[in-house]
């Protein structure tokens, strides 16, 4: 008879396999199938009804191990713990991940995989943090936020939310409704809890790295047109064109790339590698370029590369967001790393709060990104 088996919800959140097991397993105590300190099925017999292999079990019931969740005993096999680890007792039962607009016409399932890497990797903190606590996560998208409240779930975290939705999200704030919002803010709001990455201050580091390279024709890249609904493409912008001027560098409209075309249809590319590529065939193009995402480097990699532009003996990139094929790029990719996990352990611990009928601080939070410095630049050489 077969008792487990991977819930569809942690699937939807792009887990690893061991995690979605772990979680899986842990749901299935928290509902009774087990009791404090009873022994629980081999990890052999409980890797077959997962329908995963021994080690990837074997991993799970070591990471919930770790959480305190069972304990295993040499010669004796896997159990219960006697008492709820303190990391479970959190007020918190049911939080909905809502992910607005654009992904409103897509079955719940295919959300995770159609998602830009950088939404992907903020669903795979919010898996990581808040099912280790217990909590019961349930991913929603909608036109209209409110289509997705509903009295049951205790609180909210909004992704990657457009200043279009602002006004929306100032008359739930005042309606009582506990969210907070992840990867997005807007200047002097003080109505809710925004928690961002701080892309101004990013974007000065990137000038200020590039000008002490010996830079001084340094651009900037874009697959907007800005200023955009997007508000923190809006303050990267912002951040280079005042690092620009305190550095004594004049601003000019040359030296920043973006797209003329921007398609109805947002599955269609824009024009940005060709404007990337008229931008690098011109004689007084920019020496080093701050790529505002890691899309947008990709492009600048691939004119140069159609043009024999050496990277960074003739061209400097400094990029945006750190995925794993950032360091893949040849040659690896200078690029800032978002704080996206301790974004979450922030909303998180937010929620919790409210949730406990605390009073927070409303407005916007920012956690510093990390440069992490690899090949793409270089010091300026005269050619």
């Amino acid at each position: 008879m077969q008792r487990f088996q991977i819930g569809l919800k942690y699937r939807d959140l792009g887990l690893p396999k061991y995690m979605q097991v772990k979680y899986s397993l842990k749901s299935a105590i928290d509902k009774g199938m087990f009791g404090l300190g009873d022994k629980l099925p081999s990890i052999q017999q409980m890797a077959g009804e997962f329908k995963v292999s021994y080690i990837t079990m074997r991993q799970a019931i070591h990471a919930l191990e770790e959480d305190g969740h069972v304990k295993s005993i040499h010669g004796h096999g896997t159990f219960v713990a006697d008492s709820l680890p303190e990391s479970a007792q959190t007020g918190i039962k049911k939080v909905k991940v809502v992910i607005p607009g654009r992904h409103s016409s897509l079955p719940l399932s295919e959300l995770y995989k159609s998602g830009s890497n950088h939404t992907t990797e903020i669903l795979h903190c919010i898996g990581d943090r808040m099912c280790g606590s217990g909590i019961e996560v349930t991913l929603e998208s909608s036109v209209d936020i409110s289509d997705v409240l509903d009295d049951e779930t205790d609180g909210y975290c909004l992704i990657s939310i457009r200043r279009s939705f602002l006004p929306k999200l100032t008359e739930l704030a005042h309606s009582g409704c506990r969210f907070v919002v992840i990867n997005s803010s807007w200047p002097g709001q003080k109505d809710f809890v925004c928690v961002d990455s701080n892309n101004y201050e990013s974007a000065r580091k990137a000038v200020e790295f590039a000008y002490k390279l010996g830079h001084r024709k340094i651009g900037f890249v874009s697959n907007f047109q800005l200023p955009c609904d997007i508000n923190n493409s809006n303050d990267r912008f912002q951040g280079y064109k005042d690092a620009l001027a305190d550095l004594g560098i004049p601003y000019s409209d040359k030296w920043v790339i973006m797209p003329d075309y921007i398609p109805s249809n947002p599955s269609e590319p824009t024009n940005l590698y060709e404007t990337v590529l008229e931008h690098l065939k011109r004689t007084d193009s920019a020496t080093a370029l701050f790529a505002g995402g890691l899309f947008e480097a990709g492009y600048v990699y691939q004119a140069a590369g159609s043009l024999g532009i050496k990277i960074p003996e003739q061209l400097s990139v400094i990029g945006f967001d750190d995925f794993a094929s950032a360091a893949f790029y040849q040659p690896p990719l200078t690029t800032f790393r978002q704080p996206l996990y301790e974004m979450v352990k922030v909303a998180h611990d937010y929620l919790t709060k409210m949730t406990a009928g605390e009073k927070v601080k409303k407005g916007n939070i920012f956690i510093p990104c990390t440069l992490v410095q690899r090949n793409s630049a270089g010091e300026f050489r005269v050619t």
